[in-house]
């Protein structure tokens, strides 16, 4: 009988420590797991008369090379970050290069990396946990080629 109460005072001794670290694991899991996550989308609208052609080059994207028809939409790239943030960041960053013409051969005149030039939506998909949708899309229109 003494033998018993020795195993379970052995067994109760073991088991306090992996149910401790059991319980640090879990905790561990459900901190990351509630990081959330912010993606940001680069976007070109053509707001001309007629088809762009729209070259894109850059960190975040190999190259878009594509001809965009009038009043559409197109994504450049999409870049994710763990960890949801509201905070902006400038629409051309990961962008080196971006040249639009029409099909008249005429180029664009915007510039890209002026922040201004890009409108900026910010929407909180969750708050728990945090996730951002960051879109940023360049407007063209056909005041502005020369």
């Amino acid at each position: 009988a003494k033998s018993n109460g020795k195993f379970k005072l052995l067994f109760n001794n073991l088991m306090k420590p992996i149910t401790f670290f059991a319980l640090l694991i879990g905790l561990n899991l459900l901190l990351i797991s509630c990081e959330g996550n912010t993606d940001r989308t680069r976007e070109i609208r053509n707001n001309t008369s007629r088809t762009i052609n729209v070259f894109t080059a850059g960190t975040y994207i190999s190259v878009f090379n594509q001809s965009v028809s009038k009043n559409k939409t197109e994504t450049l790239f999409i870049t994710s970050q763990r960890g949801g943030s509201y905070y902006l960041e400038s629409p051309a960053m990961g962008m080196t290069s971006m040249l639009i013409t029409n099909a008249t051969g005429d180029t664009c005149t915007k510039d890209y990396k002026l922040d201004n030039n890009w409108e900026i939506q910010v929407e909180e998909r969750s708050k728990i946990p945090s996730d951002w949708q960051h879109k940023y899309t360049f407007v063209v229109d056909d005041s502005d080629f020369n």
